[in-house]
């Protein structure tokens, strides 16, 4: 049941595994985390899309790719899984790797 609080967070404690639930989703209210710019919102199938932002945490600039779903109450949430921040001194070589990535594609074609 995504983004709904149910899933659960595992850690080692004194050789046991101990299962806490996890926090149920909220907007950002952070005072760490900085505004948000929207780059992209691409449709990834009914309900689903992937946003691409530039966002700062804790002073840190980085390159945020998630998936978002439409919640049933209608708001768009995070996906709690599935996303990656790229730093921003990994933008140059993320961006490299993915030429060559849509070169290979245009080959396939």
């Amino acid at each position: 049941m995504r983004g709904h609080g149910i899933k659960a967070a595992h850690r080692l404690d004194g050789g046991c595994a101990v299962t806490q639930p996890a926090q149920k989703w909220s907007p950002a209210t952070d005072s760490d985390r900085g505004p948000a710019i929207r780059l992209a919102t691409l449709p990834r199938g009914e309900g689903q899309e992937l946003r691409i932002e530039w966002s700062t945490y804790k002073g840190y600039y980085f390159v945020g790719l998630r998936q978002w779903f439409k919640a049933p109450e209608g708001d768009w949430r995070p996906d709690g899984k599935r996303g990656i921040s790229i730093k921003r001194r990994e933008i140059k070589d993320v961006l490299e790797a993915l030429s060559k990535a849509l070169e290979l594609a245009s080959r396939e074609t």
